[in-house]
């Protein structure tokens, strides 16, 4: 049976260019300017190549959306393969953005996934530093 899955809000808070871009622990000012090819390369510089990769932000904006999924639910949301599945998972652990757990249920193993406090916070960012690149465009065609 298939789990229908909450919707979820955005961050409201922008990353427009001219503002303070984070990357770990070093801040820098982005230069205002719409067209400024500059700025736009190091917002682009700031999006998490781990999110980044396709399978893998699908995996944390279902799991954004839900507060724990098993492995068999998330694999048929997404259509993906076992194989190719775990992978993902097991990339996204590592860095700490998403919790798996094993345990049994009857006599039968289930693996459910989470996404972390700090998956959620570099989801947000991720999504921020893409508002920012839309904002930035929309600007350019506003001009």
């Amino acid at each position: 049976m298939m789990k229908t899955l909450p919707t979820f809000a955005f961050s409201q808070q922008l990353v427009p260019i001219g503002s303070v871009a984070r990357a770990g622990n070093a801040e820098r000012k982005l230069k205002p300017g719409v067209g400024n090819v500059n700025s736009l390369k190091r917002v682009l510089a700031d999006l998490d190549t781990v999110l980044h990769e396709r399978g893998r932000l699908a995996i944390v904006a279902v799991l954004a959306a839900a507060e724990v999924l098993t492995f068999t639910e998330l694999r048929d949301e997404l259509a993906m393969t076992d194989g190719n599945l775990s992978v993902h998972l097991q990339k996204l652990e590592e860095k700490g953005y998403v919790g798996i757990s094993k345990h049994f249920v009857g006599r039968r193993p289930q693996t459910t996934c989470r996404l972390t406090p700090q998956g959620r916070r570099a989801f947000t960012r991720y999504l921020d530093l893409l508002q920012a690149i839309v904002h930035q465009g929309r600007a350019k065609v506003g001009a």
